[in-house]
């Protein structure tokens, strides 16, 4: 790759960067996916333990990575989000806003993304058959 290409292109994006007011939307946005995916993720979970008085079904579902990432990604977006938002109008903002700014964009699609396979997740545990074609292929992986 020719860097002097990469150092181009990161200068054109750097100058069309986006306004901080998107940070308190997007800060919004996390806190109330966090008010919602966690609570239903640990709902779920409870359900599926009294449904099916199963560990292994509960601790297959806890140790996805939708599930067990989404908290943390959420977590540390917003941790960047108040530093930045805390440091705004200091010297170190104006020289790193641009690609600090972009990142948090790009995090931002990244926690959509997660949050919409998270969503579809919760809809598959919800189908007992999809339990049971999970476990009869965890079963089929572990005899052979």
């Amino acid at each position: 790759m020719n860097w002097s290409i990469a150092l181009s292109l990161f200068d054109k994006i750097a100058k069309y960067s986006p306004n901080s007011g998107f940070l308190s939307d997007i800060a919004m946005v996390e806190g109330v996916i966090i008010g919602i995916a966690i609570p239903l993720s640990y709902e779920i979970i409870a359900r599926l333990s009294d449904r099916y008085n199963s560990d292994v079904i509960t601790r297959k579902f806890r140790d996805k990575p939708e599930i067990k990432y989404l908290p943390c990604f959420l977590a540390i977006n917003l941790l960047v989000i108040v530093v930045i938002k805390f440091i705004e109008g200091t010297g170190i903002y104006h020289k790193m806003w641009a690609p600090i700014a972009w990142g948090l964009l790009i995090g931002f699609i990244i926690i959509a993304a997660w949050l919409l396979r998270f969503f579809h997740l919760l809809v598959m545990h919800a189908d007992p058959d999809y339990i049971l074609r999970e476990l009869s292929e965890d079963a089929n992986n572990a005899l052979q």
